[in-house]
């Protein structure tokens, strides 16, 4: 049997999908990194907010930049840290690390 998933690539605010069983990837406006391409820290809270709600009965992924505050943000979540590479990470004088969180839902294991 063939299945198939939606794929969205939109605003999170734009969507209201609460599927259970379901993988969700957040890749937001970084923080900090060029002005017209990030959230602001507002936003972010926002967006962390939502993306702890998710979580309540999905799988989910974010990435971002290595912040303790985003850790503090997504209490309960793991994380896995690694250097940034890219264009605009090049570019800046220090080195970047981009952090990748994640929840696993019980459901998408049993």
């Amino acid at each position: 049997m063939r299945r198939f998933a939606p794929l969205f690539n939109t605003d999170y605010r734009e969507l209201d999908l609460h599927l259970p069983k379901s993988l969700h990837y957040f890749d937001p406006p970084y923080l900090e990194s060029a002005k017209r391409l990030s959230f602001n820290w507002d936003e972010t809270a926002e967006l962390c907010e939502y993306v702890q709600r998710v979580a309540e009965h999905s799988t989910v992924f974010m990435s971002n930049y290595d912040h303790p505050q985003l850790k503090r943000l997504l209490k309960g979540f793991d994380w896995y840290t690694f250097p940034a590479v890219g264009g605009i990470q090049a570019r800046k004088k220090e080195p970047v690390r981009e952090t990748l969180f994640y929840k696993i839902h019980p459901s998408i294991t049993g």
